[in-house]
């Protein structure tokens, strides 16, 4: 029991570790004045959520190292109630800074507004969406396995538009071990959504394929 407690601390620990990284990462090395704490508040609230909807990736692998200290009930629990965290993280993070004093609500007039906003807004819409479908997936009809393709498919996006949005602004990224950074933890943690709903179910499928095949081949002989 003490040894699961322990395990479950440190889980903790990297989790949230590793959702600070990008808000650290962003601060280190930036030679740049400060903006008022409003407007950095609403960077960190931004980068947080991000790096909070990245993790989700990671969640929903179910590793059986990551679960066993709590269940896996418990972590999908958990998956869904964080993302309502995330959500509310990254939507204040427009509208502090509205208060602020920049013009988000201009940057809403997509046609004129430049690709880091668009990007901006199509992320958050998408994990409107994402969302949306998650609770009320069964009002709207949708099959589960429809639905689990396009919650990949949606998350995958989130997470790629929020990504180039924050290198279009490119006021914390300005270092190019920054940039990298970002990119290996977004391919990272989408490799993982990739890796358990398709690379692993396409194995466990072609397993079983190959198993049916050889009983088959017992019984001809």
């Amino acid at each position: 029991m003490t040894t699961l407690v322990a395990r479950g601390v440190a889980w903790i620990g990297l989790y949230l570790a590793v959702a600070a990284i990008p808000l650290v990462s962003a601060v280190l090395g930036h030679p740049g004045p400060g903006r008022g704490f409003l407007t950095e508040f609403a960077v960190a609230l931004g980068f947080v959520g991000l790096s909070m909807m990245g993790m989700q990736f990671a969640l929903v692998a179910r590793f059986q190292t990551a679960a066993e200290p709590f269940g896996e009930d418990a972590l999908v629990q958990f998956h869904r109630e964080i993302s309502y965290v995330a959500l509310v993280f990254i939507l204040a993070h427009p509208i502090l800074l509205q208060v602020a004093g920049i013009d988000i609500v201009g940057l809403l007039v997509l046609v004129q507004a430049p690709w880091r906003a668009r990007f901006a807004v199509g992320s958050t819409v998408l994990l409107l969406m994402l969302i949306a479908t998650s609770i009320w997936r069964r009002r709207m009809k949708i099959r589960y396995e429809v639905w689990q393709v396009l919650h990949g498919a949606i998350s995958v996006l989130v997470v790629g538009f929020a990504v180039a949005h924050v290198f279009l602004v490119g006021y914390y990224v300005d270092h190019a071990w920054k940039k990298w950074l970002w990119a290996i933890m977004a391919c990272a943690l989408i490799f993982l959504l990739l890796w358990v709903r398709v690379i692993r179910p396409l194995e466990l499928f072609v397993g079983l394929g190959r198993s049916s095949q050889s009983s088959t081949n017992v019984v001809m002989l």
